[in-house]
Parts: structure tokens; C-alpha cells; sequence
């Protein structure tokens, strides 16, 4: 029984549920039997007596739904922005800007674009600005491109990949950690 113990919760489940099914399938298979071993007689089905509809005449065509009203809002909650199209040349103000390094946060494998990290892959928000768009951050001089995601940041951010720490430490104190970017190519 020590196997029993390294299933998960959904291992469980599912085993259980296999030993239910194989057992109701062989009770039935056991039950539908006789004596002999020969299935036993089933009663004929019946068939329901045909039933003729007539149609009902067509109703008038019922009145316009008012427009949905606004959903309150708890106070001190803002609305959450909706994600905006962004385009070529384009500059967006108060971006969160963070780095990762291979070195310091051991971010050395595949990106979620299925590529290897690389001097001048960045992490974006998928919904904002898809893989592939093309940006630059005010006041820095490299140009980046989005081909990875952050698992719990949302809205506008920026995770600027760097092989070792002291280049992501010298890239915070140049940038800050908000700052302007500028779209520079953004696939449709």
C-alpha cells in the first residue's frame, strides 16, 4: 500500500473512480445474466403515443432591455484599466521597470516565447504588448523586445534580462524603477 501514499489528491480520485465504473460495469454484466448464463428477457420498450403540436401564433416582439446600469464600486477601489492597443511611436508614462539576472535570480533558461534568454529580452504583459513588440526605455540606450511574461505583475511593466547582477544593479540606477517607454514595432 506504500504506492497509495505517493498518488496525488487527483491520482486518487481517479483511481477511485476507475474502481467504481469497473465495478458497476461487471455488477450489471453479473446481474443481466441467468441462471444458465444466458442474458435474461428484457421487457419490450414502449413506444409513447404520437402527440400533434399546433403552433402557437407569433407573439409581438417584446420591448428593448434598458442599457445595463454601472456596477458600484467599493470607495477607494479604481477600476481596473482595460487593456489599450498600442501603437508604433507611441510613449507610455509610469511603466514598472524591473531586471532579472542568470547570475543573481538564476533566469538562464527558456523564455515563455520557447527562446533562450538573450541581451535584450524583456518580460512584458502579454495583454499590453504581445511577443515580438519592439520598445525602449527613455534614458537607456538599448532597444528591447518582449518574449517573456511575469507569472504575477499586471498592467504596464518591464523585466529586463541581464546575464549578471552588477549589470541589472547598474540598469536600476540609470532607469529608476518607473520611467517612459517608447513603442518602436508592435505585431498586429
Amino acid at each position: 500500500m506504500r504506492w497509495w501514499w505517493n498518488l496525488t489528491l487527483p491520482g486518487k480520485l481517479l483511481l477511485v473512480g476507475a474502481v467504481v465504473i469497473l465495478g458497476t460495469v461487471t455488477w450489471r454484466a453479473i446481474a443481466g445474466l441467468g441462471r444458465e448464463g444466458a442474458p435474461s428477457p428484457r421487457p419490450a420498450a414502449q413506444v409513447p403515443p404520437v402527440v400533434t403540436v399546433t403552433p402557437a401564433p407569433p407573439s409581438p416582439t417584446p420591448p428593448p432591455l434598458p442599457p445595463p446600469s454601472p456596477t458600484p464600486q467599493a470607495r477607494g477601489q479604481t477600476p481596473t484599466p482595460r487593456p489599450t492597443v498600442t501603437l508604433a511611436g507611441q510613449i507610455i508614462p509610469d511603466v514598472l521597470i524591473l531586471y532579472t539576472s542568470c547570475e543573481g535570480d538564476g533566469a538562464c533558461g527558456l523564455m515563455a516565447s520557447g527562446k533562450q534568454v538573450h541581451l535584450g529580452a524583456a518580460a512584458c504583459n502579454p495583454q499590453l504588448m504581445p511577443f515580438g513588440t519592439r520598445f525602449r526605455i527613455l534614458g537607456w540606450e538599448g532597444e528591447l523586445v518582449c518574449e517573456d511574461i511575469h507569472p504575477f505583475l499586471q498592467g504596464w511593466y518591464v523585466v529586463v534580462w541581464f546575464p549578471t547582477e552588477a549589470e541589472g544593479r547598474a540598469f536600476r540606477q540609470q532607469v529608476g524603477q518607473k520611467g517612459s517607454i517608447q513603442i518602436l514595432f508592435r505585431p498586429s
